[in-house]
């Protein structure tokens, strides 16, 4: 309670309003609150720092102090209220809100300048201590003392009707006032936001998911040179200029809040994540070794996590713990909880694309909401505002009204944002429930590319294919041909052929899905790729000349990437993300029964072979001594191991003749070779030497470098500076102002 929340309706009725309902709808400076008329806060707003949870003056004691609070609080501003409504004058003063405050905690009420009949009733409304204060405000009149107030002067009550009276004159004024002034007009605002200096946000879509509360947004960025392993998340407030990078995220792409907005959690290095926005190291909650890239969560206010792999939607606790599958659909993404915290929504793709919700209680039971072929985002409602769903169309960004009780979409879907960069089934935008979106616009990072030759000694020799949005990319072998995945406008990617002598390209696939990692058969008549049509990485086939119908050749759940093709056409070489381990080799029969088995399955991250050209040998790069180094076994029992790198290493090689290997070091500047040697079964590796330097880092990826059968030349993927662009994030503040503007 305080004055401006008792109103004098104009036929004499008295109305108590407000109770502490009314909200700041931005921060406000400390410096310029009165202590007169603090703002009154809800609590979804007390946590802006420096602000105070009620009106300074008329607070209780045990409010102004953090503790808990119950109708004591109000007996004690309804005292204060009844002092100043007879005396005419605050009871606890101060130029400042922190002097007021200073005065409420430590000095005595003064009630010198009451009259002696409301005394008693004051001082037990007054009590600093609760435990000690008037309980229940229907016994306030009997403390009214009657013999007190005939020894009373006489002067009294004639002073304290005309206190009154100016009281209700003041009052009613005020309201007239206040009913005549307009409300401020909400006003959205719009910003950018780069990425952190040095950086740039990972991949062409970014992540960049915003706190519940509206404060904070939480970006993924590193340094595209160095590689995946490079990125980290870093918090970015909305009200400060610079980021802080996340202590213990090294590694990692995505995030999601907790819904008090305290804490990030986060995938890395196989496993789930939380960590506290604050700083501190971050707690391991599960292992994750099975989720793949465009793996998400959400996080409900029941303690509940909910996040998806390759084999469906995984439940854990936020204290962590042993997840658990509740629904099969290797197809799932971009995971929210509806406000029931028991409902949520999903993207799923395996049936149908598009946006499903399920429950916690029987997930099995989904309802689709949506056709489309991204995530969709759902804002509940607030401050008399529809609740709505954010999705997209081609690169358009719609806002449809949405009753989540009836899971039902209502009205026209209504246009708020275009040229949204899209990836993979990714959309680049977020949204919070506190009105805040963001969003990135613009071209693609990362895909316009240069495909150049490189001699051995490391001198530029000529272009290999003009400036494009290539994804990956192999060479025949015979040398006379390129297999390409290269994106397209509509952000999706498809497997082309490129002959070097006569400069054509031709275009192998047609569907709507990215499809890379292009891989030759030993023959060069057919071409393996991975697409995830599916919603997880598959292993298909077809002929490299564009005729006749691909061929599927896998349909394990897990994602897969073929990575080699034996040379006597007998095997195919995948890397397997496995619910058990986090990348595991494997192989596949390409005649009789086809059945795929595992080639070396470690609790590490394996991947990338390449069979020796005799096919006894496979090279592969492994993370078990906690760094990627390249290492050498026996095929197929994976007998014995040998490592050949010695500072780190990846994209390995072999040459034609299996006498020599190449390969990446950790900083991708510079082609690192290894004289390979048999000898009794056993394998003899040099001393890995420098071949070369290039100028700038060979961008990484599963097949952005390759070598030619002698060793003589070597053909990288170069970006451009075009390329090197990372488009900004846009900030909408108040996002539902645009849909006035539509």
């Amino acid at each position: 309670m305080k004055p401006g929340n008792v109103i004098i309706r104009h036929d004499g009725a008295v109305k108590v309003l407000d109770f502490g309902l009314a909200k700041i709808a931005a921060p406000v400076a400390a410096s310029s609150i009165s202590p007169d008329n603090s703002p009154t806060l809800t609590m979804d707003a007390a946590t802006q720092f420096g602000v105070i949870l009620g009106t300074a003056g008329y607070m209780a004691p045990e409010q102004a102090l953090g503790k808990r609070i119950d109708k004591r609080a109000d007996i004690w501003s309804f005292g204060v209220v009844l002092h100043e409504m007879i005396t005419g004058e605050r009871l606890f003063k101060g130029e400042t809100v922190a002097e007021t405050l200073v005065a409420l905690l430590k000095e005595a009420p003064n009630l010198d300048g009451v009259p002696v009949k409301v005394r008693r009733l004051l001082t037990r409304c007054l009590e600093k201590n609760p435990q000690q204060r008037l309980r229940d405000i229907s016994v306030v009149w009997e403390l009214l003392d009657s013999e007190a107030a005939a020894q009373a002067p006489s002067h009294g009550k004639p002073w304290l009707a005309a206190a009154c009276a100016l009281l209700a004159l003041t009052v009613v004024a005020s309201t007239y006032l206040w009913l005549r002034t307009p409300a401020p007009e909400v006003r959205s605002a719009q910003f950018h936001i780069d990425a952190p200096e040095g950086t740039e946000f990972t991949a062409n879509v970014g992540w960049a998911p915003v706190s519940p509360d509206g404060r904070y947004i939480v970006l993924a960025a590193g340094d595209p040179a160095a590689g995946r392993d490079a990125y980290q998340l870093w918090i970015r407030p909305l009200d400060s200029l610079t980021a802080r990078p996340l202590q213990g995220s090294e590694g990692a792409s995505r995030a999601f809040w907790s819904p008090d907005s305290k804490s990030v959690a986060f995938f890395v290095a196989g496993k789930l994540k939380r960590s506290d926005i604050t700083g501190g190291s971050p707690q391991t909650l599960c292992e994750a070794s099975f989720i793949r890239l465009r793996s998400s969560g959400a996080w409900s206010r029941d303690g509940t996590i909910l996040f998806n792999s390759a084999e469906g939607i995984f439940r854990v606790a936020a204290t962590g713990g042993v997840p658990q599958l509740i629904l099969k659909d290797s197809g799932t993404t971009h995971i929210q909880f509806l406000p029931d915290g028991k409902r949520f929504l999903y993207h799923g793709e395996v049936a149908k694309p598009g946006i499903y919700s399920a429950s916690l209680d029987n997930p099995d039971a989904r309802v689709m909401i949506l056709a489309t072929d991204t995530q969709a985002s759902y804002v509940p409602a607030r401050e008399g505002k529809n609740g709505y769903l954010l999705w997209t169309r081609e690169q358009t960004l719609f806002a449809q009204s949405f009753d989540p009780s009836a899971l039902r979409l209502e009205g026209d879907a209504i246009p708020i944002a275009e040229d949204l960069v899209r990836l993979r089934g990714t959309a680049a935008f977020w949204i919070s429930d506190a009105g805040v979106l963001c969003y990135r616009t613009g071209e693609s990072s990362g895909g316009a590319a240069r495909l150049i030759w490189l001699g051995r000694d490391g001198k530029r020799l000529g272009e290999a294919a003009k400036e494009d949005q290539y994804q990956s990319f192999s060479l025949s072998p015979d040398g006379s041909r390129l297999a390409l995945a290269k994106a397209d406008s509509s952000r999706n990617s498809d497997i082309w052929a490129l002959e070097f002598g006569r400069g054509i390209l031709t275009r192998l696939t047609f569907d709507p899905s990215f499809k890379s990692v292009p891989l030759w058969s030993p023959d060069g008549r057919q071409i393996v790729y991975q697409s995830t049509r599916d919603g997880v990485s598959r292993l298909y086939k077809k002929d490299a000349g564009g005729g006749g119908k691909e061929e599927l050749l896998t349909s394990a759940p897990e994602q897969l990437y073929a990575m080699d093709w034996s040379r006597d056409g007998r095997f195919l070489a995948f890397d397997r993300s496995g619910a058990a381990t986090r990348s595991d080799l494997w192989a596949l029969p390409m005649e009789g029964d086809r059945k795929p088995f595992p080639v070396l399955q470690t609790p590490f991250t394996t991947r990338g072979t390449k069979f020796s050209p005799d096919g006894k040998w496979i090279v592969y790069e492994s993370d078990e001594s906690g760094q990627f180094e390249i290492y050498v076994r026996g095929f197929p029992s994976a007998s014995g191991q040998w490592q050949v790198s010695n500072q780190g290493g990846a994209n390995q090689f072999w040459r034609g003749d299996g006498k020599e290997l190449y390969y990446l070091p950790p900083g991708r500047d510079k082609v690192m070779a290894v004289g390979i040697t048999v000898e009794a079964g056993s394998i003899k590796a040099e001393t890995p030497r420098e071949l070369f330097s290039v100028s700038s880092p060979i961008q990484s990826g599963a097949s952005n470098f390759g070598v030619t059968a002698d060793g003589q030349r070597f053909l990288i993927r170069e970006g451009t500076e075009r390329a090197r662009v990372s488009p900004p994030l846009t900030v909408v503040t108040n996002w539902h102002e645009l849909l006035k503007k539509r």
